[in-house]
């Protein structure tokens, strides 16, 4: 496992115990489960209006789901220059 997927992974547990403590009833349901730690890039368009519309039910958690999301594109970014992680990095501190 590469150190980008074992953060990914420690950002999604970490993600799904705060889903937790916001919603004990959605965070049981195995489809909401199942779209919650999938890459948006993966869903497919029924899947991310479903989603999309659990997350509006709830906006403390949907601010979380977009930076997570938003954290995970970030740790997939490949073979990027010292310069550019500084870059990303500080736009990460800036929010």
């Amino acid at each position: 496992m590469t150190c980008s997927a074992a953060a990914i992974r420690t950002v999604n547990h970490h993600f799904l115990a705060c889903w937790k403590d916001i919603d004990p009833v959605g965070s049981k349901h195995r489809g909401l489960l199942s779209l919650m730690r999938r890459h948006r890039h993966n869903l497919t368009v029924q899947q991310h209006e479903r989603l999309s519309a659990y997350l509006r039910e709830i906006p403390a958690l949907e601010s979380i789901y977009a930076f997570k999301q938003r954290l995970s594109d970030t740790l997939l970014e490949k073979h990027q220059t010292q310069k550019r992680c500084r870059r990303l990095a500080h736009g990460f501190s800036a929010t």
